[in-house]
């Protein structure tokens, strides 16, 4: 084999690699967002807020463990819907970027962005 012909064949299944990387980088994203999607709708299977929060020997409400837990809730579902792109998401939750990154590094969600 000349030496073109073995440099041409060395691109070509250089190729190939980056290709089958990115196939498999990319059926690993939508198995991940696939799994978010099942836990989440697990999530929604469950009582609702107002049946766990207003019971009637409830004597106290979290509230700011709440609103932690309804953050997270909204920023999964816009993470989840643009695809794990942060700035889509920013503007489906009229949030500024640097607010919502903030928030993801916070409740620790960097696994759910692209």
């Amino acid at each position: 084999m000349s030496a073109p012909t073995r440099k041409m064949t060395l691109v070509n299944n250089n190729h190939r690699r980056k290709d089958n990387f990115a196939q498999s980088t990319s059926k690993l994203r939508q198995l991940i967002l696939d799994l978010i999607n099942e836990v989440d709708s697990l999530d929604r299977s469950a009582l609702s807020i107002t049946d766990v929060l207003f019971t009637k020997n409830c004597e106290s409400i979290r509230f700011y463990e709440e609103v932690k837990r309804f953050e997270i809730t909204l920023i999964k579902a816009a993470l989840k819907r643009s695809n794990g792109h942060q700035v889509h998401a920013a503007k489906l939750l009229n949030l500024n970027p640097s607010t919502l990154n903030s928030k993801i590094k916070q409740y620790d969600l960097r696994h759910l962005v692209v």
